[in-house]
């Protein structure tokens, strides 16, 4: 009777260790998966924000200079041929800056892999790239990150997931003004001013009238 009970007691023990440890598993995958899914959900909220900085800030026409914005990003030194475009792109990088970016990376596979486009329509209407676009036509700026996936249940599933912003809006009628008024329109023509100087008071001029006769 004694080792019945015993043996009853062991099965009890060994019973309550597996299902303990499916239960942790299911656990911790469940933890796991909200985890980076906070992750995905915060880095695609910190994407769409920084494209919509950018594109806010391409419509008004303003650039940085003299110097070059984003000469201290070694993935857009070449965009300094355009200090418009440079200047969007820096402003939308700004906005990224509580993500861990890789800035060496040029693979879109890396982890923290990112980056930054600038299109707009020229006058003849098509899309191009590294262009802010013309006034009164559409500009687009699209950013892209690859968030790593940092927990082991899924890491060899999958190692990373992209995420993308792309916002779209329409340039202001901004003229070629540059320094402090860069990107304000052009003011409208002032009328003729008149010559500074002492304008002289008209004078009376007897007239010979002839005498009646």
């Amino acid at each position: 009777m004694k080792i019945q009970i015993k043996r009853h007691k062991e099965q009890s023990t060994g019973q309550a260790l597996v299902e303990f440890a499916l239960v942790i598993v299911a656990v911790l995958m469940i933890i796991f998966f909200i985890v980076e899914a906070s992750r995905i959900l915060w880095a695609w909220v910190t994407v769409q924000n920084a494209a919509r900085e950018g594109a806010r800030y391409a419509i008004t026409g303003r650039f940085e200079g003299p110097d070059c914005p984003t000469q201290s990003l070694p993935k857009f030194t070449d965009r300094c041929n355009d200090l418009r475009v440079a200047s969007i792109i820096a402003v939308a990088h700004q906005n990224l800056s509580g993500l861990p970016l890789n800035e060496q990376s040029g693979q879109f596979e890396d982890d923290n892999y990112y980056n930054i486009e600038v299109w707009g329509v020229d006058e003849f209407g098509q899309l191009q790239p590294n262009f802010g676009g013309i006034p009164n036509n559409p500009v687009v700026v699209r950013v892209y990150y690859r968030v790593p996936i940092i927990t082991p249940f899924f890491r060899p599933i999958r190692e990373s997931i992209p995420v993308f912003g792309q916002v779209t809006m329409t340039n202001e009628s901004f003229g070629q003004l540059g320094g402090a008024n860069a990107g304000v329109g052009v003011p409208p023509p002032l009328p003729p001013l008149p010559t500074p100087g002492v304008t002289p008071s008209p004078t009376f001029t007897p007239t010979i009238t002839p005498s009646p006769t």
